[in-house]
């Protein structure tokens, strides 16, 4: 499917009033149509650029190689630490509902093997990750996510060696890492959605349900976003992913929408 056909799933017959029978107000709903799908493909034209390969960062470095102290090292103090050593790729992700009152942030970065926990921007402890391509990792996405009355870290990587060399497989992974709850790590291999959708670039996680499911919805390796998106569930054991058409989601999510034009 090309760019503009697939930019046409994004008009909605719903934004406009039902037909009218006089011939003036068809004109006008298909005018509107025109006009909405005309300012889709428009906004699409300008979405982000194709995967490139990887720029490969510092080797692994533990926590207590960076100087993280617990209780005391901040997120921002954290971050700079990292980037000092050539860490690259370093992202973040804060849930505002994690229980105490305090803010819970998952902290991880290429070629890294665990994923570092702050609670209230104070560095709290390290969890170890274990990946296919671990020590040669580009991450996607993290994600604390809240699951069973506790927290699960949730972190999507891929082979960052297969950008240059396509010889070598993506694997892309996608972890479960308990932080308080019961359940044993978890990786999930997700290569069928690799190969479903083209690729896996610059994935978007809505929501910090995991018992409610949590929206993911992803750009094929040309930069253009998925013709559909899935809702991901949890239970324990393995991951679960109920389709949803990308339309459906781009209607149903302002952060979609701004995700989806660039913004």
């Amino acid at each position: 499917m090309d760019k503009e056909s697939r930019s046409l799933r994004f008009a909605n017959p719903g934004s406009v009033p039902a037909p009218a029978a006089d011939e003036s107000r068809r004109g006008f709903l298909k005018l509107a149509l025109f006009t909405a799908a005309a300012s889709a493909c428009q906004r699409l034209s300008g979405l982000s650029a194709p995967r490139e390969p990887a720029r490969c960062g510092a080797r692994n470095i533990s926590a207590e190689e960076l100087g993280f102290i617990g209780g005391t090292t901040t997120l921002d103090d954290a971050i700079a630490k990292m980037s000092s050593k050539g860490i690259l790729n370093i992202i973040q992700d804060t849930n505002a509902a994690a229980g105490d009152g305090r803010t819970l942030t998952a902290l991880a970065a290429d070629r890294q093997e665990s994923v570092h926990v702050f609670r209230g921007l104070v560095y709290e402890r390290s969890i170890p990750l274990v990946l296919p391509h671990s020590g040669m990792s580009q991450m996607l996405a993290v994600k604390p996510a809240n699951y069973g009355g506790n927290i699960t870290i949730m972190v999507m990587a891929s082979d960052m060696r297969s950008t240059a060399d396509k010889s070598i497989p993506e694997k892309p992974a996608l972890a479960f890492l308990p932080y308080g709850t019961n359940h044993l790590p978890v990786v999930e291999d997700i290569s069928w959605l690799h190969q479903l959708h083209g690729g896996i670039f610059r994935p978007l996680f809505v929501g910090y349900d995991l018992d409610f499911t949590i929206t993911f919805i992803a750009r094929d390796n040309s930069g253009l976003p998925w013709d559909t998106g899935y809702l991901v569930g949890f239970n324990g054991r393995n991951a679960t992913f109920l389709e949803r058409s990308f339309s459906e989601l781009y209607w149903g999510c302002d952060c979609i929408r701004k995700w989806a034009d660039g913004e």
